[in-house]
């Protein structure tokens, strides 16, 4: 309105003023959820501008952080505000970065979102036994996703540490075994040691760390 020496006058009629939807803009609100089933993720989004005239295709880019390899899925066109796309045979243990861009030249992506996968169970229970200057390690297997038992091939690793006190993994040995127990023969006199166990896939997905046990004590 005009505000004058006699009081404020009429308001003007309305303007719209129509903005310019960018299809470089990064889509918004990237989350990543599991599925129904553990093996599944979900990865959803907002489109960046509240309404869509045209239909338009996304690329989701999936990073694996275990392998830093990526994979990248192309959607079919939409002019859906809010989009959901379902990845299958997700790996137990695994860790994602996900971003999600349009489709065109020069597309800005979205903020990366960090996915853990559900972890692999790790071996617990773990036991040492002195058998003379050697030491048997055991413990029990975890509770083994049933996809992972029947479908990837699976071994250990026992890592050992010349350590009493605490235990560094950056300077323990690792020891390879495909199944419970391991024989420990490298021991030296009057040292101590500090053992753990994790389960890791041949394709490389890692539990984490069971227990840390001693022959005298466990942690």
């Amino acid at each position: 309105g005009v505000r004058g020496p006699y009081g404020v006058g009429p308001l003007s009629a309305p303007m719209d003023i129509p903005t310019h939807y960018d299809p470089r803009a990064p889509p918004k609100n990237l989350r990543v959820t599991t599925g129904n089933k553990p093996d599944t993720m979900i990865v959803s989004w907002s489109s960046s501008c509240p309404m869509m005239d045209d239909p338009i295709n996304y690329t989701i880019t999936v990073i694996d952080l275990a392998k830093n390899k990526p994979s990248m899925v192309t959607l079919p066109p939409t002019n859906e505000t809010v989009i959901k796309y379902t990845f299958k045979s997700i790996r137990f243990g695994g860790q994602y970065k996900i971003i999600v861009a349009t489709d065109v030249d020069d597309a800005k992506s979205s903020e990366p979102v960090i996915y853990k996968a559900p972890p692999i169970p790790p071996p617990h229970q773990l036991s040492i036994l002195p058998d003379e200057q050697e030491y048997i390690v055991y413990w029990q297997e975890g509770g083994i996703p049933q996809d992972l038992r029947s479908h990837i091939k699976y071994h250990y690793e026992v890592l050992v540490c010349e350590d009493p006190h605490v235990f560094n993994e950056s300077n323990a040995k690792v020891y390879r075994v495909e199944q419970p127990p391991f024989l420990f023969k490298e021991a030296k006199p009057n040292v101590n040691y500090l053992f753990a166990v994790r389960l890791v896939t041949d394709d490389g997905y890692k539990s984490i760390l069971s227990e840390v046990s001693s022959p005298a004590r466990s942690t």
